[in-house]
């Protein structure tokens, strides 16, 4: 079948394609080529979009707040071992990772503890793409930021025969992959003044790593800042230049003005007598002497003369608003809501729905931080069951598998802040009442808590109460307790 040519009115061909991969001239042509996301940002690109990330958040206040904020999102968690565990292996389990969780011993450095370095891990992720967390010997992680997991630049003689092992497979990514792309072993590097030299590999198994990634061809994770730097840069300039423009404002003068007019058409400024310096040079005195310190002051004018006040004309009314915009657009790189950076403005069930939607939206972000959490407890376990005896004892007495204990730990995010906390409470308390929550569940999610441990606190503290011949009622004044109830069926039933 012949096609046919469609036509407009003056016989002129018509052409359909998509808009957005016409070039007319209005704004920056279409991309035309499709580059592996490794090569997109090769290793000099991505140091510098790194060094900049890491610089704004050293200075920018707005950025350092983002951070902050993300950080106690989705990197903050609470370990919980689940109730069918027995209670001496549970109780045991728990004092080791309190334990080991101390910077002493979860840091080879010995600088940060389990939840500081978990919030520095992901501070680097962010700002700089991905970081490491490396299994030592001694049972501790190393923390290595991203620039570091590096191809070397310097090679000490000492390690060259290590180096020589994979210099041909290493990647300027740092990384020697599988056949299927998988990373088999990581190249770490130290940072000297700039120059990376090489320290050692180590095997994908001993290392935790996480980055962001958003094409399935990346190897390396980018920062998720990367889309709004800019527009961050133009924040902080911006504020720079209305600083500027306000003390500029501040200043204040006056001018003397003659009547007469000069040969260009304007007045000129009333000056005093002319004297001659050492150097020959004129100088020219005010005519007027003026000082501002004695507050009010009088001046006499002589005849044609005027004084005029001079000062700069204030920031636009709108650049409050434009800068606003701004600000929303760079919090939308850590899909941060604008009424949690300025709630002056919104309501609460307004700042509540922004929360519930940022709260889904660190989902993914908080899971990749507990699956990092999953391996570390899993490695624990391991190396327990290994060499402490009384673990060994204890699992043996209760005829418990070491992958069930695995599968038992639980990390659970860190509980978000209330915003009506009687509200959210009750309907925790409605959610519970009609089977759509446990107990068990609001405690460890919104309140950080053992249900099992606060019960058995409450039942002391009561027994307690008892013994001391003190009436304590737990419930709403006026409410039936319990306790009331079951001693109301019992004088039924006799």
């Amino acid at each position: 079948m012949e096609e046919k040519q469609l036509v407009d009115k003056n016989g002129n061909a018509l052409n359909f394609s998509y808009h957005a991969i016409k070039s007319q001239g209005k704004r920056q042509a279409p991309i035309a080529k499709i580059i592996h996301e490794d090569f997109e940002l090769a290793k000099k690109k991505k140091q510098k979009l790194i060094a900049t990330a890491i610089d704004q958040k050293r200075n920018i206040a707005i950025l350092q707040w983002m951070v902050n904020l993300h950080l106690d999102y989705v990197s903050q968690f609470n370990l919980f071992i689940d109730e069918d565990v027995p209670k001496p292996i549970s109780k045991h389990l728990k004092r080791k990772f309190d334990r080991h969780g101390k910077k002493a011993n979860f840091d080879v450095s010995k600088r940060h503890n389990r939840d500081s370095m978990m919030r520095l891990f992901e501070s680097i992720k962010v700002t700089q793409g991905d970081s490491a967390l490396v299994k030592t010997d001694l049972g501790s992680y190393q923390l290595v930021e991203s620039h570091n997991i590096n191809k070397p630049t310097e090679i000490p003689k000492e390690k060259k025969e290590e180096y020589e092992k994979y210099k041909d497979v290493v990647q300027d990514t740092g990384l020697v992959l599988g056949v299927n792309g998988e990373v088999v072993k990581y190249c770490f590097c130290t940072n000297d003044n700039g120059k990376y030299v090489f320290d050692k590999f180590i095997d994908a198994e001993n290392v935790d790593y996480d980055g962001y990634f958003t094409r399935a061809d990346m190897t390396r994770g980018v920062s998720p800042l990367a889309s709004v730097i800019n527009t961050l840069a133009d924040v902080y300039e911006n504020f720079d230049m209305l600083n500027l423009k306000q003390k500029l404002h501040n200043i204040m003068g006056i001018a003397f003005m003659r009547g007469e007019v000069d040969s260009d058409g304007f007045a000129s400024y009333a000056t005093g007598a002319t004297s001659t310096d050492i150097d020959g040079e004129e100088t020219t005195e005010p005519k007027y002497d003026i000082d501002f310190s004695g507050g009010p002051f009088k001046v006499e004018l002589d005849k044609g003369d005027k004084v005029e006040m001079f000062e700069s004309n204030t920031p636009p009314s709108n650049v409050i608003d434009y800068n606003k915009l701004l600000i929303k657009i760079v919090l939308l790189g850590l899909d941060i809501p604008y009424s949690m950076f300025d709630s002056s403005s919104s309501t609460w069930n307004a700042r509540l729905a922004d929360l519930n939607q940022y709260e889904f939206s660190a989902r993914s972000k908080r899971a990749k931080n507990k699956e990092v959490l999953n391996s570390y407890s899993d490695w624990k376990i391991d190396e327990w069951s290994n060499n402490d005896a009384t673990f060994k004892q204890l699992i043996k007495e209760h005829g418990l598998e070491i992958e069930d204990l695995k599968m038992s730990i639980e990390w659970i995010p860190a509980s978000k802040p209330f915003v009506n906390k009687l509200a959210e409470v009750n309907a925790d308390i409605t959610a519970i009442s009609a089977g759509l929550e446990s107990p068990q569940r609001v405690s460890k999610k919104r309140y950080e808590n053992d249900s099992e441990k606060t019960i058995d606190e409450i039942s002391a503290f009561q027994a307690y109460a008892k013994e001391a011949g003190a009436q304590i009622v737990i419930g709403h004044s006026g409410q039936t307790t319990v306790e009331e109830k079951v001693k109301a069926v019992e004088e039924e039933n006799e």
